[in-house]
């Protein structure tokens, strides 16, 4: 079973929810599968972000399961994400447990059905990739149909945080625009020029939210050829919004460009973005870049490239 990791404050970049969990992992999973009444034989640790802390387990049985650790508003929004998708028949995992009670262990947990396949990135092949994407951009096309009450996310009371989209935008971005590492990556003029664009951009207002998965990458949708069915998972904290957010967050390099092509002609399948769309897309790329440069900044990932592209960007804005 999984250790407690008391080496993990010398990565760079996480929370201090992170750091805590991770710190005392053994005895927090020991603890959740206990009281949700799994006997478990094996574990491993997901890719798990910057805040919550995923894994799989695997029970006497064999079956296997993903738990998944983290602070209250992010999960709330991923547990309504799930529960709202999967309520339309759409592509995400069911919820086999989940504590908000912090009684347990001290944070909120869930426990949701194993989803057996692979992910379309760089580990398999091209076809593969793009089939993957192609299959996601359809149902992703899906959920943007889905009406939500209101923008950014949602709390545990079910009330949404934001009243329109660009206090949600300032919101996701401000805590990246404002440290004080930005600046030594950006110029202060560059900085303000993506908020010129998009927080204070009155073309990008949408009167009406839609539900929005946040964090849309090749890494978060499993997707299983011999079926022929893809299934997301890790939807991100801001889950209402403008749909065109999530294209401009799977347009990261990071996500390999197959990807992104195959994502946007499966998107584009029923008809395709609109000139006003397209608009929204390209300003949005703006602060999806400029986000995730200061956060691969902070995490000291390979973050030049990043940099050097979103640069491109604010100058042909």
């Amino acid at each position: 079973m999984i250790p407690d990791d008391p080496n993990i404050r010398s990565k760079p970049g996480y929370t201090e929810d992170y750091y805590r969990i991770m710190e005392n992992l053994g005895g927090i999973l020991s603890k959740i599968l206990a009281n949700s009444k799994i006997c478990a034989v094996d574990s491993g640790l997901m890719d798990s972000g910057f805040t919550n802390v995923t894994l799989w387990v695997k029970d006497t049985r064999g079956k296997k399961y993903f738990v998944k650790i983290g602070v209250e508003d992010n999960l709330i929004a991923e547990i309504f994400w799930y529960k709202k998708a999967h309520s339309r028949g759409l592509a995400a995992p069911k919820i086999i447990m989940l504590d908000y009670s912090k009684k347990v262990v001290p944070y909120i947990y869930q426990v949701r059905e194993f989803v057996d396949g692979i992910h379309a990135n760089n580990k398999v092949s091209l076809k593969l990739q793009h089939n993957g994407a192609y299959l996601a951009g359809q149902e992703l096309r899906k959920i943007h149909s889905i009406s939500v009450k209101g923008f950014g996310t949602i709390n545990s009371e079910g009330k949404w945080t934001k009243a329109n989209w660009s206090s949600t935008l300032k919101e996701f971005l401000d805590p990246y625009a404002q440290d004080k590492c930005a600046t030594k990556i950006f110029t202060q003029q560059e900085i303000d020029k993506v908020y010129e664009h998009t927080i204070y951009n009155k073309e990008l207002e949408i009167k009406k939210p839609w539900l929005i998965h946040g964090d849309i990458q090749d890494d978060h949708f499993v997707y299983n050829p011999e079926q022929n069915k893809i299934t997301f998972i890790d939807p991100g904290s801001m889950i209402g919004g403008d749909p065109m957010f999530d294209l401009a967050c799977s347009s990261m390099p990071w996500s390999r460009k197959v990807f992104f092509k195959g994502l946007r002609e499966g998107y584009e399948l029923s008809k395709p973005l609109t000139d006003y769309e397209q608009y929204r897309f390209k300003k949005l790329q703006l602060a999806y870049f400029l986000f995730a440069s200061i956060e691969l900044y902070r995490k000291q990932f390979d973050y030049p490239p990043f940099v050097r592209l979103t640069k491109e960007l604010i100058l042909k804005a």
